[in-house]
């Protein structure tokens, strides 16, 4: 082997198989000399053997593919270059694919709930100041870390006590919604004069106060509730799960947090 082959290993991830079984949906990957990283997209494979695999995504790096249990919606992983891994979701059918996060550090992994409503994800929360929660503060300008205890970093990660990993839950959108649209002109105006200053999208819902506060138990029947427009609620968590923040309205940059320890 030559290093000019090593574009030539490309690296499959596991299935994500629709629920009706006709077709798997895989993440390949390769190295890319020209980009210095590693890119990829979403190939479909039928189950037929005669009939080729074809590329469904065409983003930087797309992996994680997973299909809503109903097998409307699939939901993966995208990196643009040099950003963070965020969630984004496709019908099953095709179309254009919608993002649903814009989390500081991206997100790490996800799942669906078993309506296919919700999906619970997992990202870490930086801390205020840091890693560009502040316009213009870089890293040498951040305050200096205090150590206290052994474990305080991870390969891969780095410092881990100033971003702990947290899980969150949003509400899947309508496929056949209008998408955002930013406002302009008299409506800005009046917009910034209703909200302080802020600038709000048409789809911009309300936002509501927080159910759950710090510490307080998660209710038994999270995952039972469910319907069209259902309040303040919880899903399934983690059994390290302590704190769930709920949240009705949308878009995906307000989700409910359920934090861990």
């Amino acid at each position: 082997m030559k290093p000019e082959h090593l574009p030539l290993l490309k690296s499959v991830s596991a299935p994500a198989v629709h629920p009706d079984g006709t077709r798997a949906v895989v993440s390949v990957i390769r190295p890319d000399f020209d980009a210095d990283t590693y890119v990829g997209q979403l190939w479909s494979v039928p189950q037929d053997p005669e009939r080729p695999a074809r590329r469904v995504t065409r983003g930087f790096r797309d992996t994680a593919p997973a299909f809503s249990p109903d097998g409307r919606v699939l939901a993966f992983l995208r990196s643009a270059p040099g950003g963070k891994p965020q969630l984004y979701m496709v019908e099953a059918a095709g179309g254009e694919p919608q993002v649903l996060t814009d989390r500081p550090l991206g997100v790490s992994s996800f799942a669906w709930s078993p309506d296919s409503q919700r999906i619970v994800f997992g990202s870490r929360e930086p801390e205020d100041g840091r890693y560009g929660t502040v316009d213009g503060v870089g890293p040498g300008g951040e305050d200096a870390r205090f150590i206290t205890s052994f474990k305080y970093r991870m390969n891969g990660v780095g410092y881990t006590q100033d971003k702990p990993l947290q899980l969150f839950v949003l509400d899947v959108p309508d496929l056949g919604a209008e998408p955002p649209v930013p406002l302009a002109g008299r409506a800005l105006k009046a917009s910034k004069s209703a909200d302080g200053g802020g600038q709000r999208t048409r789809a911009a819902g309300p936002r509501v106060k927080p159910k759950y506060q710090e510490n307080q138990p998660l209710p038994p029947d999270f995952l039972t509730r469910s319907s069209s427009h259902p309040p303040p609620r919880t899903i399934p968590a983690s059994p390290s799960a302590r704190t769930v923040n709920a949240c009705t309205s949308w878009p995906p940059s307000i989700p409910r947090r359920i934090k861990t320890s």
